[in-house]
């Protein structure tokens, strides 16, 4: 996240995300990695790498909210910047350091 912030800051004008002063939008840019996970894959890959074997239990009494969540970030590819590594790899890696 840090290299795409960098990134944005170095490389993108302010006058590449609007449409005029008066229209101002797309004045954010999603930060992510591309790749669409389910909850579930998601919270499965979160215990690979912890070493966690325990079962997940859903409540299903309470909302589940969206089942998956993916961010376009396009507009970030159109300025040039693509991640360099994969959620699961960036998983690992914090995961390593934080031990």
């Amino acid at each position: 996240m840090a290299d795409a912030c960098v990134h944005v800051m170095k490389k993108v004008e302010f006058s590449d995300l609007t449409v005029g002063m008066r229209d101002i939008k797309n004045t954010h840019i999603n930060i992510g990695c591309g790749e669409d996970f389910k909850i579930l894959e998601l919270a499965n890959m979160i215990n690979k790498v912890v070493g966690f074997t325990g079962k997940i239990i859903w409540d299903k009494i309470k909302p589940d909210g969206a089942y998956q969540k993916l961010l376009n970030v396009n507009l970030l590819k159109k300025h040039g910047w693509i991640n360099q590594i994969g959620l699961k790899e960036g998983l690992e890696r914090i995961y390593k350091q934080y031990l």
